[in-house]
């Protein structure tokens, strides 16, 4: 330093940021001119060795005091240890740090750990003096991507102890796995830098429980970027660790017991061989309470809505908790299948279903609802069974009219009501009590109908006391069942053309006029008239000319509006005046 006047004087050291080796070999310099000289500069001094011990040598002299750069020719390409000091009349500055011209080394990665729910990386310093920065990458898509750098002078990093979380890591979906490079000012800063070499990845987490055996299955990755010694179990917040497992083992089975809480959580931590570096796993939280299932269940009502359809109502419990919700349906509590799974429990609970495909006109139908939960137990109603409503013609123009009892749990059926259906119009024709003959006789002979068709339904009015509920009264219909009467004919045996029965024609009780014919034959056997309409009657006359005084025979023919075909035969008297 003895070239220099005045020695070395109060001034700051210049920072040098890099040496950087060209292409040609050729070494450049950057620093930052943070001398105060003023208009006393002198020169800035660039000094070299291929030693980092030394001697130096001054390899450039620059006198301009705003450069910041200098190009120091390096023809065999030979290692070299670079510093610098300022000149100012007053003396010189101290000197920079000493740099190398090859990239910075890279840094250490000490551990990748999963701290509230995010990824922590730490990693020790890179020993290079002329180390700006640290760039972060994350394994995403079969390689490593740029996620974000980290610079030495971030005053919210201690350059003692550099660290990085990534806010947008999943580690409780799957491990997180990082590498570092590092950059020193002159390099270019889109990722280049030597990589650590050495990628860490965090521990993974996963669990299988089973409420029906009461244990929980966890399980873990290993830590990869150093040696396990072991790995610590730890539950719900606890330092004290539940279980230590050797660096090959990876699972474990958790035994419940009557103490464990509603929720527990559970995580790992690896511990390195050398007892300096630790890892912990993503946190897994565990609802292990075996969702109870309804208190209760019972059903409301069972009815026919109308042709082919059932309504089924229940109550239920909306505290409770299932996978699935069936109802099921048969003609026989023997015989009884699944027809529909309303699913997992919904909010609101379903509480009505309507079975739009079920043979109303065939049979009383017994129902009941089950509740089952993941377990495979499960909790059901009671068995219920519809009205279902019969009948017959007495054929002595009366219906005959008998159904069954409505079974249904905690209800008690306290009349059946009988209503006549005609079309929009509907007439009730009496009650019948519980537990009494359940029949019915209408009589309907001063009731003629065209069709001869008469259509009825019976209502039962029951009260329903479930224990611990209020008493409810409700009704449930049975099918509508319609019954045809059969068709009658009445034949005159005889008439008199000029007299009070100008005609003769059958009395027919319902007619119909589909397929009808009456055909009157001559006692020679020939064809005198023939009617296709019930009304139509035989004036006495063939061919326009009354017809002589006599026996003649008739036959009839009519298809009952319930399917019977009805023939009649005879003779009638035709009388003349």
């Amino acid at each position: 330093m003895s070239v220099f006047s005045q020695g070395i004087w109060a001034q700051d050291a210049p920072t040098l940021h890099c040496a950087f080796q060209l292409g040609n070999g050729d070494v450049e310099l950057d620093w930052e001119n943070n001398h105060n000289c003023g208009a006393d500069f002198v020169a800035t001094h660039i000094f070299a060795s291929d030693d980092e011990s030394g001697p130096y040598t001054e390899v450039s002299l620059i006198t301009d005091p705003t450069e910041t750069i200098a190009i120091v020719p390096e023809p065999a390409a030979l290692t070299q240890y670079y510093y610098l000091v300022h000149e100012c009349v007053a003396g010189t500055s101290l000197s920079s740090d000493t740099l190398d011209m090859f990239n910075a080394a890279p840094p250490q990665i000490l551990n990748v750990t999963v701290v509230g729910g995010t990824t922590l990386i730490s990693w020790a310093p890179s020993p290079s003096p002329e180390t700006f920065g640290y760039w972060i990458y994350n394994f995403n898509a079969g390689a490593f991507q740029l996620i974000d750098s980290v610079f030495v002078e971030d005053p919210m990093i201690d350059p003692a102890a550099p660290f990085y979380e990534d806010v947008l890591s999943t580690p409780s979906d799957g491990p997180e796995e990082y590498d570092l490079s590092t950059f020193d000012f002159c390099r270019d800063r889109s990722g280049g830098g030597l990589f650590s070499g050495l990628p860490h990845r965090t521990i993974h987490m996963t669990y299988e429980f089973d409420s029906c055996v009461n244990n929980i299955k966890i399980f873990w990755t290993a830590y990869q970027g150093w040696d396990t010694q072991e790995f610590r179990l730890f539950k719900d917040g606890d330092p004290t660790p539940i279980a230590t497992f050797a660096p090959d083992e990876f699972s474990y089975t958790y035994d419940l017991s009557p103490a464990d809480g509603g929720n527990l959580t559970f995580s790992v931590l690896a511990e390195s061989t050398d007892g300096i570096n630790s890892s912990r796993s993503n946190e897994v939280s565990i609802d292990i309470q075996l969702a109870s299932l309804p208190g209760y269940i019972h059903l409301k009502n069972l009815s026919v809505l109308g042709e082919n359809q059932i309504q089924v109502a229940w109550d239920i419990d909306p505290a409770g908790y299932f996978d699935h919700l069936r109802i099921y349906r048969g003609t026989d509590t023997l015989d009884m299948g699944t027809i529909a799974d309303l699913g997992a429990t919904e909010d609101p609970i379903q509480v009505a279903y309507t079975d739009s495909e079920v043979l109303t006109d065939r049979a009383p139908w017994y129902y009941y609802i089950a509740v089952e939960n993941s377990c495979g137990i499960q909790r059901r109603t009671a068995t219920g069974r519809t009205i279902w409503l019969d009948g017959q013609d007495n054929l002595d123009l009366t219906n005959g009219l008998m159904w069954n009892e409505f079974e249904l749990s905690d209800a008690t059926v306290l009349e059946y009501r009988v209503t006549r259906i005609d079309g929009t119009n509907e007439t009730e024709l009496g009650t019948v009590a519980s537990g009494s003959a359940l029949t019915f006789t209408d009589d309907v002979s001063d009731i003629l109908p065209e069709s001869g068709q008469y259509c009825y339904r019976i209502d039962g009015i029951f009260d329903c006391e479930v224990p611990g509920f209020p008493s409810v009264t409700d009704s449930t219909s049975s099918n509508t069942f319609c019954i045809s009467q059969t068709s009658r004919i009445y034949m005159p045996n005889a008439f008199n053309p000029e007299g009070v029965n100008g005609e003769f024609k059958p009395v027919i009780v319902y007619p119909n006029d589909e397929n009808y014919k009456m055909v009157i034959m001559n006692r020679w056997g020939e064809k005198v008239f023939e009617g296709i309409e019930p009304n139509e009657g035989w004036d006495g006359r063939i061919g326009g000319d009354l017809a002589p005084q006599g026996v003649y025979a008739y036959y009839v023919e009519m298809e009952s509006f319930n399917g019977f075909t009805i023939q009649r035969k005879g003779t009638v008297l035709l009388i003349r005046n």
